[in-house]
């Protein structure tokens, strides 16, 4: 395994939220999907920033920006998401239009589906230039129980039944509270 794929792997499963990023161009960590089928297979959603911290849109002229899945099997060796799967998380986790260079936003749709108080579903994706790095930062907003805490979001792990087209029947969101740096984790379950 090449020191690059270590490298993006130790930033992946050890570092905080704030993931930092080398060259431009490259695939920038947002947060690890984790799911109770095959755990041992995770999922990176990932964007593009180039030398100055900018998301990239795609190729071809598109207006919408690099937001994209790759798996790491068995936590280690990278595969392309097959076409299919990837559109069943493209609309879990819904892109929306933006004309920011520095931001966008995602609607996690399956809080939708769930028993929270979370009123905004909408993760907001910013990345930013600290130290002579890039850096991404994905906040979600939690519910008045939780105080209206804004989590610095580090994985998700869902949790579905069914075979064919998949139930979920929770999401846990794990992440770092903004404000004071304190881990959080919160599990919500099928309404």
């Amino acid at each position: 395994m090449s020191s690059k794929v270590s490298l993006l792997i130790s930033i992946i499963l050890h570092a905080g939220v704030a993931f930092a990023q080398g060259p431009a161009f490259e695939r920038t960590p947002l947060f690890i999907l984790e799911k109770n089928r095959n755990p041992e297979n995770i999922m990176v959603i990932y964007t593009q920033l180039d030398s100055e911290c900018r998301v990239q849109k795609k190729r071809g002229g598109s207006e919408k920006v690099v937001f994209d899945f790759y798996w790491l099997m068995k936590r280690k060796d990278f595969k392309q998401v097959n076409p299919i799967i990837k559109k069943e998380i493209r609309s879990r986790l819904e892109l929306l239009p933006s004309n920011d260079t520095h931001s966008f936003s995602v609607m996690m749709n399956d809080l939708k589906e769930l028993d929270t108080d979370i009123k905004d579903f909408k993760l907001i994706v910013t990345a930013n230039k600290k130290k002579g790095n890039c850096v991404t930062e994905s906040i979600l907003k939690l519910g008045e129980s939780d105080q209206n805490k804004k989590v610095k979001l580090e994985s998700i792990y869902a949790e579905s039944k069914g075979f064919l087209i998949p139930t979920v029947i929770s999401v846990t969101v794990n992440g770092i509270d903004a404000e004071t740096g304190a881990k959080v984790t919160r599990k919500y379950m099928k309404k």
